[in-house]
């Protein structure tokens, strides 16, 4: 079980990289370059594999790495082309965040009603940031602006939104029950435990 408190931490690290990711596309939306792209693709491509190894690990009720095999690939795919091909994924930067932002919304809708069912006391915020990250995916997919920088802070506002989502669900329903101290499912009859 020391494998789900590793995949938790870095889980949560890696979200909070993209959340940093997020607020420089919206505080130095000018920045957004090859290097910004590179940048944020690779930080896609981590948060990737992090959710990946996610899937894999055995947290007590699987709320939070659900769907993560697929977001994770995705993430991968996406975060390479940024990188391996920066001039090409700029024009596509705002297609690909707001389809992400939408698809990883509409599943952590689901995991927010099913987390609902297992009693966790923060489901509501679950379904509030996912409907959020769902409708910010929802305007970028719109297009609302031709103007690069507006585009640009969507984006961040998306991935910033997506990355607080993500630290949420982790944060609030990744439980462990692990061979240390002998703690059995009866242990965990409560969600106040970190």
């Amino acid at each position: 079980m020391e494998f789900v408190r590793k995949i938790k931490m870095l889980s949560i690290a890696a979200a909070g990289l993209m959340l940093a990711a997020g607020i420089a596309l919206i505080l130095f939306p000018g920045i957004w370059a090859r290097g910004a792209c590179r940048l944020l693709g690779a930080a896609a491509v981590i948060l990737g594999a992090v959710r990946i190894c996610g899937y894999f690990s055995r947290d007590l009720y699987r709320l939070a790495y659900q769907f993560d095999l697929a977001a994770g690939i995705l993430l991968i795919l996406a975060g390479s082309f940024g990188v391996l091909r920066p001039d090409r994924a700029l024009a596509a930067v705002p297609w690909a965040a707001g389809l992400l932002a939408l698809v990883d919304g509409l599943f952590r809708i689901q995991t927010a009603l099913e987390a609902r069912r297992f009693g966790v006391p923060g489901w509501w915020r679950i379904l509030l940031l996912a409907g959020c990250t769902a409708g910010l995916g929802t305007v970028l997919l719109a297009r609302p602006s031709t103007s690069l920088l507006v585009l640009v802070r969507l984006c961040g506002v998306a991935v910033a939104v997506g990355s607080l989502q993500s630290i949420y669900v982790i944060y609030s329903t990744v439980r462990v029950i692990g061979s240390r101290g002998g703690r059995t499912l009866r242990d965990y009859q409560s969600w106040d435990e970190p």
